[in-house]
């Protein structure tokens, strides 16, 4: 899991600790197995990605899970956040 970096899914605003990133997508880690039922793999989701510090909106869809890890891959991702993961 990476220190401080989290994921704040739109919908509810629920926080899940980012434990994988790269430029084509991330992995969560889910604390509460119930979460898993909204996650289902295919299911796009919407959120706010923290990095450093900074904050940024994006997209990805579920395509896999395994053990206490749902992984995304990127879908709508604007420049200024693909430059901060690039970074990272």
């Amino acid at each position: 899991t990476l220190a401080y970096e989290q994921f704040r899914l739109a919908e509810n605003g629920k926080l899940f600790a980012v434990a994988d990133l790269s430029e084509g997508g991330m992995a969560l880690r889910v604390i509460d197995r119930e979460d898993l039922a909204i996650l289902p793999v295919g299911r796009h989701v919407e959120g706010v990605l923290s990095l450093k510090g900074q904050r940024f909106p994006v997209g990805a869809q579920v395509r896999h899970i395994k053990g206490d890890l749902v992984g995304f891959r990127f879908e709508d991702v604007a420049a200024d956040a693909k430059e901060a993961i690039r970074h990272y």
